[in-house]
């Protein structure tokens, strides 16, 4: 009798697929494209489709099983996910090894997320502003972290702070948490670390706004 493959189960063999298309000339080109480290793209299962013209992102659910693939065209803006996918995270599935960790960055989208563990920030990215609380709140309780950063986009209409915030309300029960953007002028993670952005260029902004609101609940206790 065949033996039948789940729909779901053919996202992470078709992930697999596109990753191994990715030759390691297309690799660094992507890495360079993109402004990220090569080992983030791989650490993602990052691929391209047969005929090169988008690349391909797995999903995954708080287990770590790709539940869809997210593309990016090469040419253009276009931004889809393919036919059958669910919503879900990315993220280096390594990570769940990890059963307690001093600190997780939440941030919007999978180029993000490579850019962050480019410069050795341990990363989930949300499919989009405000996504998948109900899956980082599987993901959180997983990986059971002292502390966690939503690094929100800054737009033109506070759509990334409203989706940070509301997103760190669903995790308030995890850890303490702190929103933090980048700065004036500057749209989102990726961008940032192009500017020159490092680990503790960013850290240095989380300690900023914890002290601050440190000093906020002192104020008020007053």
């Amino acid at each position: 009798m065949m033996q039948v493959t789940s729909f779901e189960n053919c996202f992470s063999i078709l992930s697999q697929y596109y990753q191994q298309l990715l030759s390691p000339k297309l690799l660094g080109d992507l890495a360079i494209e993109l402004g990220v480290s090569e080992s983030s793209l791989v650490r993602l299962g990052t691929g391209i489709t047969a005929f090169g013209a988008a690349t391909t992102w797995p999903m995954r659910d708080y287990d770590g099983k790709v539940i869809g693939i997210h593309t990016r065209a090469q040419t253009g803006s276009g931004k889809r996910m393919m036919l059958g996918s669910k919503q879900g995270l990315f993220f280096d599935p390594a990570i769940l090894g990890s059963h307690s960790m001093e600190c997780i960055f939440v941030c919007e989208g999978a180029t993000d997320t490579a850019a962050l563990l480019s410069i050795g920030i341990d990363a989930v990215g949300a499919p989009s502003c405000g996504q998948c609380g109900p899956m980082l709140l599987g993901f959180c309780r997983k990986l059971n972290p002292s502390v966690i950063i939503f690094l929100a986009d800054r737009d033109a209409h506070g759509a990334g702070s409203r989706g940070a915030l509301k997103l760190q309300e669903t995790l308030q029960s995890i850890a303490p948490s702190v929103v933090i953007m980048p700065p004036e002028g500057i749209k989102d993670a990726r961008a940032w670390i192009r500017h020159g952005a490092d680990r503790a260029t960013v850290e240095a902004v989380v300690c900023s706004v914890f002290a601050s609101k440190q000093q906020e609940r002192l104020t008020r206790a007053k």
